[in-house]
């Protein structure tokens, strides 16, 4: 598919904030629609915020949390070898796209904000996947956010919406069984 948006320049990045750890999970939050939402970030070692790197959103399933997202999918020992930060983010009662007045897909486009503020996140390579419910989140984002992911990776979840019109192609691959 077309690349999202540009890649960020060197020029833009800055040394990673000292409230990050290179090779260590750190627990943040931030405040989006009025709520306060947490999330896990995972760097990479060695990454010191001075280069773009990629971004991938981890979205846990039905009744999960962000914090059993990052063990069960064992994102973390891939982005350890292969550079990449890894966001494991919360939904509002375990659950993403079922709570009245959560926008999640606002609070995602506000998480990849913030952490591009905190880090220096190459803006072709941001994705998501999920498991189950967090896998409708990924298709739900391939649909109504295209130009900020490069490519989205539901596991567990079909697209479930009624109509999908992205704004450009989006890259899928999709595991179910």
């Amino acid at each position: 598919g077309t690349a999202p948006s540009p890649t960020v320049s060197a020029a833009a990045c800055r040394p990673t904030t000292a409230t990050l750890s290179p090779g260590e999970t750190t627990r943040l939050s931030l405040v989006s629609g009025g709520i306060e939402r947490s999330y896990l970030l995972y760097v990479p070692p060695g990454y010191n915020g001075t280069a773009p790197i990629p971004l991938a959103l981890n979205l846990h399933g039905l009744g999960s949390s962000g914090a059993e997202q990052h063990l069960y999918s064992r994102l973390v020992p891939l982005a350890e070898r292969e550079r990449f930060l890894v966001a494991s983010p919360d939904g509002i009662n375990r659950a993403w796209l079922t709570n009245p007045g959560v926008n999640d897909i606002t609070f995602t486009r506000d998480l990849v904000a913030e952490i591009a503020r905190l880090t220096c996140v190459d803006e072709g390579r941001v994705y998501a996947t999920g498991m189950s419910n967090g896998g409708f989140m990924s298709h739900r984002l391939a649909c109504e956010r295209a130009k900020r992911y490069a490519a989205v990776a539901p596991v567990a979840a079909y697209n479930g919406m009624a109509e999908c019109n992205p704004e450009l192609p989006v890259s899928i691959i999709s595991f179910n069984g």
